[in-house]
């Protein structure tokens, strides 16, 4: 069974488990803006890990500045805004953000494959290029104050 992945189905399913972590894991209020659109976000920092969706894969990505990074590491370990973080720990925490959050991405999104294989997640720092054959999806959102850029990077 060949998938056709829907980006605005995944990018729905993408803020509804980031919500989750918000609320559950950090105790913080989310907050999306409700206008979605494809400008790949630049120069951010962050954590994508691909799904492999039946016969395709999808790649989830949370992005934020420098400074966004590390106040999600420090929300997701229960650190204050004093602490110290390295820029390695700032990596790992935010790679475990976005496993955190791709389950949940899974387990909202199993109705709509027969399988979803969750990959390892790959911190980056930069600009994302989507290929001729790829299509994204982003949404603007916030943990607490914290803006971040959620992105579905998929085959068109």
């Amino acid at each position: 069974m060949s998938t056709q992945i829907v980006t605005a189905d995944w990018l729905k399913a993408l803020m509804e488990g980031t919500n989750e972590l918000a609320t559950s894991t950090m105790g913080l209020e989310a907050y999306n803006d409700p206008k979605l659109h494809n400008t790949v976000p630049d120069g951010v920092s962050g954590s994508c890990l691909s799904l492999a969706v039946d016969t395709t894969s999808v790649m989830l990505a949370v992005m934020a500045t420098k400074d966004g990074c590390t106040q999600m590491a420090k929300a997701l370990l229960g650190m204050g805004p004093d602490d110290a973080l390295s820029d390695s720990e700032v990596a790992d925490a935010v790679g475990e953000v976005i496993n955190i959050v791709a389950g949940g991405v899974k387990r909202i999104m199993s109705s709509s494959a027969q399988s979803i294989q969750l990959g390892l997640p790959i911190f980056m720092s930069g600009k994302i290029e989507c290929g001729e054959n790829q299509e994204a999806a982003v949404a603007d959102f916030k943990i607490g104050t914290i803006p971040i850029k959620l992105l579905i990077i998929a085959r068109k």
